[in-house]
């Protein structure tokens, strides 16, 4: 029996608005899908966690990885925090994320198994980035791992073909959203 929850990947402002610091319109096509998502899992009661990729104030300096990206995803500011249209819930799990895989040193992992989840359905942005590292990481750890293809953006087309196949090749499933929208009723 599957057991499911629904990981929204990095959908904050320094992405997702014309202002923040690592904007692409690309991630903005997402933000419809994951509402019919996050409506399905409330319905539903599929727990949902947010991870957020964000740079603790007192790293900025030392961080090397900084010295690769845009600065951006920094804590306290407005580009940190996750857009209106999906703010979460009271019951949200929201987790803080420095690397790219939402496993990577945080304490997905532990909640997931604590709730006897087996199954994410994982939505939001980079494809290749931190949707990629968090499918790994979790294919890796033995989850069953969902795509719903239009739930999920990157700032480049061929990378998004490519990232999309690999995933569905070898970690998990990609399916449209009205697919993953039947699979979560029948869960």
């Amino acid at each position: 029996m599957y057991r499911f929850a629904v990981v929204v990947i990095d959908m904050i402002c320094d992405f997702l608005r014309p202002w923040g610091k690592a904007y692409s319109k690309e991630y903005e096509k997402t933000i419809e899908p994951i509402k019919k998502i996050l409506r399905e899992a409330e319905k539903f009661h599929i727990p949902i966690i947010y991870l957020k990729h964000t740079y603790p104030l007192t790293e900025l300096a030392t961080d090397w990885t900084l010295k690769k990206l845009k600065r951006c995803c920094v804590e306290k500011d407005k580009g940190s925090e996750i857009i209106e249209e999906i703010k979460p819930t009271k019951n949200a799990i929201i987790i803080e994320k420095k690397r790219y895989s939402g496993f990577l040193g945080t304490r997905l992992d532990i909640v997931l198994r604590e709730m006897n989840i087996n199954t994410l359905i994982i939505v939001g942005i980079k494809t290749n980035v931190c949707i990629r590292a968090t499918v790994e990481d979790a294919f890796s750890l033995g989850y069953r791992v969902i795509i719903p293809q239009e739930a999920v953006a990157t700032n480049d087309a061929t990378a998004q073909k490519v990232h999309l196949e690999d995933i569905s090749k070898y970690m998990g499933d990609v399916y449209p959203l009205e697919t993953v929208l039947r699979e979560m009723k029948n869960a």
